[in-house]
């Protein structure tokens, strides 16, 4: 068996990220702001969702609206982007942040 790695630069974020931070959650289907776009989401989220409350890593959730929906249907989120300006704006949403730091993060 033969195992490719690619290693890429993480920390190396496009910029327009960065210039989208500030009014990303503005965006009528980005979130939390709004009260229709909140229903929507928190309706498609379920049936991804365990019936239970369970452990949800949401990587890449931007400034956390979605892991604040999981959150408010009692799952326990450790969520986090790649992009500093977003990630940051996350801590808006949740009641709960925690300072956990992961050294690898891995997926088949």
């Amino acid at each position: 068996m033969t195992v490719e790695r690619e290693h890429r630069d993480t920390t190396a974020q496009p910029p327009h990220w960065d210039a989208q931070a500030a009014g990303f959650d503005d965006e009528p289907a980005h979130g939390p702001r709004d009260p229709t776009a909140r229903t929507a989401w928190s309706a498609r989220l379920a049936p991804w969702l365990a019936g239970h409350p369970a452990e949800v890593l949401d990587l890449g959730c931007g400034t956390g609206g979605l892991s604040l929906l999981a959150a408010e249907q009692g799952h326990r989120v450790t969520a986090g982007a790649g992009v500093e300006r977003l990630s940051g704006d996350a801590v808006l949403w949740g009641k709960e942040v925690t300072d956990e730091r992961y050294a690898v993060v891995a997926g088949v």
